[in-house]
């Protein structure tokens, strides 16, 4: 995936983001808004209560006054009273030894303190008398920090969400254009392979009749000539052309790729010739149900295509329905293991690439699913058969 196309992904998510910061943060303030304006009506209603009872204790004397308000002082919530007459106090009491925070204003107020936010009530109970009166608020900052603590818990909450949903978006993304270029790969090897059929179709065609009239003529000949030698020597050439003949054959039914499968040996699917030493790990009287012709073919253009490699040993391995075909020519580097099989790809100067690939058609016409590896001495092709097409 590109870089822009991981940006357009990106983008919504990020705008995502951004609104859900902004709604909660809007949401918080007005909370928070709400609580203050409900924590200052509750003021005004208590200033109002203080001015008439303050007014009471006024007319009864300062000292009644004073002591009403020492027993205030009493209470947690209360952390300072004062008296101010004509502009000078005249009685204060904190909590906190020289800290009074007073202001002259008439409405109740909302202030941070060293000691957290403090609700100052005034009330006017006299001409030019003010009593005054400051409540730990600071249920107010607890209301703050929960409401950033839900907002950072949701906001996280739905940045996880958001990145597990881009992410997983990503993955099927990944996975659609994985199987996308899959689907694209098996639509090239299968136009490569329809050309090479054509190819092959028309080189069989070609050579059949020629090769036919030669074996024919050389029957002919044969009658006609009595020497043991030259008889020796035409029965020689016989038996290449009768071995031209079924390559064509061959070839001519990898178009189709129609299998007669049977029970047959393993041991009695080898080529009769191949120079190499080969070194059967598997039970003498191993059967596999197969096309004994075709899965010779696989069998001779792996030991062939070991051979050419510079293979001097080739084992056979059967492993749970897997027959591993391994040689000793040091194997292939990791980034060609998944083209070994392509049509007209290969790793020998001189190589056509058409060995691999048809072993990987013919294998797949038998239901039989190959890969390659390399193994502790060289290149490890494993072939992996059906439950229904082995038997052990």
């Amino acid at each position: 995936m590109g870089k822009r196309t991981v940006i357009l992904f990106l983008l919504p998510f990020l705008f995502l983001a951004i609104f859900y910061a902004y709604f909660f943060s809007y949401v918080n303030s007005k909370n928070q808004q709400r609580v203050m304006d409900l924590a200052l009506a509750q003021a005004k209603i208590n200033t109002a209560f203080i001015e008439v009872a303050g007014k009471h204790l006024l007319e009864e004397g300062e000292e009644n006054l004073e002591n009403f308000l020492s027993r205030l002082m009493e209470d947690e919530e209360v952390v300072y009273v004062a008296v101010e007459k004509k502009g000078k106090l005249t009685f204060w009491d904190s909590k906190y030894p020289g800290y009074l925070p007073i202001q002259k204003r008439t409405s109740p107020r909302i202030f941070p303190s060293p000691i957290g936010s403090i609700l100052e009530m005034r009330g006017e109970i006299g001409e030019g008398v003010f009593v005054y009166l400051g409540i730990d608020f600071s249920l107010l900052d607890e209301i703050k920090k929960r409401s950033f603590v839900n907002f950072l818990v949701v906001f996280s909450s739905l940045l996880l969400f958001s990145a597990l949903s881009f992410a997983y978006i990503l993955y099927v993304n990944h996975l659609y254009f994985k199987k996308e270029e899959e689907v694209f790969r098996e639509r090239q090897e299968k136009e490569r392979f329809r050309e090479l059929s054509l190819l092959t179709s028309s080189l069989s065609h070609e050579l059949k009749n020629p090769i036919n009239n030669l074996y024919l003529n050389l029957q002919l000949l044969e009658r006609k000539l009595r020497e043991d030698d030259l008889a020796r020597y035409l029965s020689r050439l016989k038996q290449e052309a009768r071995r031209l003949s079924d390559i064509v054959e061959t070839h001519l039914s990898l178009i189709k790729l129609s299998p007669h499968r049977e029970k047959v040996k393993l041991k009695d699917l080898l080529p009769l010739e191949y120079p190499l030493v080969l070194h059967l790990e598997v039970d003498k009287d191993l059967e596999l149900e197969t096309d004994p012709k075709l899965f010779r073919l696989i069998l001779s253009n792996l030991l062939r295509n070991s051979a050419e490699a510079g293979a001097k040993n080739v084992w056979l391995r059967w492993k749970e329905r897997r027959l591993e075909v391994e040689d000793d020519a040091g194997g292939v580097g990791q980034e060609h293991l998944e083209t070994l099989f392509e049509p007209f790809y290969s790793g020998k100067k001189e190589g056509s690439g058409i060995g691999l690939a048809l072993v990987r058609r013919v294998a797949e016409a038998l239901g039989i699913k190959i890969k390659a590896e390399n193994g502790e001495n060289g290149l490890k092709i494993i072939m992996e058969f059906k439950d229904e097409d082995s038997d052990n």
